[in-house]
């Protein structure tokens, strides 16, 4: 299924993770070790590529969202669009607008196109205060999944 056409859930993959690292490096490799199917190798090249990213540039976008992602790593096991989610208490980031993240969807995709076209819906979606309120309260798949229906 095109990534455009299908459900912003069923991208996302099948859990909340509750994030309690201390610092950027901890959560970011609490999420990339959900990403499924990864080789020890590739999830370190991922947290690794994470981390440049970082250094670049936060992706913390304001009002408490993170989009971490890398646009130029290749893994051999990523051949769709794929997003990790999740939730923190609060955490300096580097955000943009210099306020603690507490949503945070790891982007991954096997492709700059799919990339573009994720991150631009995912940037849409967390504009809106009333979304970002619902992700905050979730607990289970099946109601984040439901969140993400209904914001779309």
């Amino acid at each position: 299924m095109e990534e455009s056409n299908a459900s912003l859930a069923s991208l996302f993959v099948p859990e909340v993770v509750k994030l309690t690292g201390k610092d950027v490096p901890e959560v970011l490799k609490e999420l990339a070790a959900k990403v499924p199917g990864l080789l020890d190798a590739e999830r370190e090249k991922l947290l690794a590529a994470l981390l440049v990213r970082e250094n670049q540039m936060s992706t913390g976008v304001g009002d408490g969202v993170a989009l971490p992602h890398s646009r130029e790593l290749k893994l051999s096991s990523i051949n769709q669009p794929l997003v990790v989610f999740g939730c923190h208490e609060g955490l300096s980031y580097n955000a943009i607008d210099g306020q603690p993240v507490r949503l945070f969807l790891l982007l991954l995709t096997p492709a700059i196109e799919s990339h573009l076209a994720l991150l631009s819906r995912l940037s849409r979606l967390m504009r809106r205060a009333e979304v970002r309120e619902a992700l905050l309260t979730v607990e289970t798949f099946e109601e984040l999944a439901g969140a993400l229906d209904q914001a779309e």
